[in-house]
């Protein structure tokens, strides 16, 4: 975009910025997925079946 008002600029640049910034944080989930793939692939499972079984124990005083 071609113009010369410093307001449309900036709003530009902080956009850019914005965009530039989801994409990395998109990227970095992505890297954390595919390493929990990888070396933990039941750990979803895992800590959903914990928390279920926590909440179901009958607690003693």
């Amino acid at each position: 975009v071609v113009t010369d008002n410093p307001d449309y600029i900036r709003m530009f640049k902080v956009k850019k910025e914005k965009e530039l910034a989801e994409a990395e944080r998109k990227r970095a989930e992505r890297e954390i997925e595919i390493i929990y793939e990888k070396y933990a692939p039941y750990l979803k499972y895992d800590v959903k079946r914990r928390i279920k079984n926590r909440q179901f124990k009958k607690r003693t005083s």
